[in-house]
């Protein structure tokens, strides 16, 4: 399902207010989410593609926090929590209760922020 334009804009609007309203606190909370946002997509197949990226996102974010792995800017950092917190919430752009569709823009911010960092995400792998 292809979003439009105006609902990418929407929603990359939406992602830019949480990525700069984020916070060493509020990546501890999305942290603890982590185990019920997995459960929620665990059977849903839109999800496939990018499963194991999710995770090299929390372990990230994790490392990060735990000053494992700092060898990232901050910016970076907050951006993969905006985009996770953006996923984790059910209102956002298109409500995820919505079938099929109410996932699309989720996995497009998801899609974006793994595109924009690509390098960042493999000096962390090789690290």
């Amino acid at each position: 399902m292809r979003m439009t334009e105006e609902l990418k804009k929407k929603a990359i609007a939406l992602w830019e207010k949480l990525r700069d309203s984020m916070s060493k606190e509020k990546l501890w909370d999305l942290l603890k989410g982590e185990d019920s946002l997995f459960e929620k997509i665990r059977s849903r197949k839109i999800f496939d593609d990018i499963r194991d990226d999710l995770r090299l996102l929390f372990q990230m974010i994790r490392d990060y926090l735990a000053g494992r792995y700092r060898q990232i800017p901050w910016y970076v950092i907050a951006s993969i929590g905006a985009a996770l917190v953006y996923l984790v919430n059910p209102i956002d752009v298109l409500p995820d209760c919505i079938p099929v569709i109410g996932w699309a823009d989720d996995i497009a911010i998801v899609g974006l922020v793994l595109k924009l960092f690509d390098k960042e995400f493999q000096k962390y792998k090789k690290w």
